[in-house]
């Protein structure tokens, strides 16, 4: 949680679970985590993951439910970052192409 100008708190996650919160987002993952009972976890993946490839989570929204401004603005005022997975760089490159026409 972090304070905002309310003296407000503002969750920024919604569980702890160490080795899960090593997993970085992609907005296309090619896994699934399932949460079972409240306490247990299980992660399943969507695709076959080759040898060497990164496991990706999506940290709740994707490139099927919301458009590329959408999602960066949502992983940027939650999480703080910009995502750089594959489908947001190809979308930022047709976003950028928009924008300068």
């Amino acid at each position: 949680m972090i304070p905002d100008s309310n003296d407000c708190s503002i969750p920024i996650a919604t569980a702890f679970y160490p080795s899960l919160s090593l997993l970085n987002h992609s907005c296309d993952p090619n896994i699934q985590i399932i949460f079972k009972n409240g306490i247990e976890c299980f992660v399943r993946s969507n695709r076959t993951i080759r040898s060497n490839e990164q496991i990706f989570n999506c940290y709740g929204i994707n490139y099927r439910s919301a458009d590329y401004k959408q999602r960066q603005q949502l992983l940027s005022d939650q999480y703080f970052f910009h995502c750089k997975c594959q489908i947001c760089k190809n979308e930022s490159k047709k976003f950028e192409k928009r924008q300068n026409k």
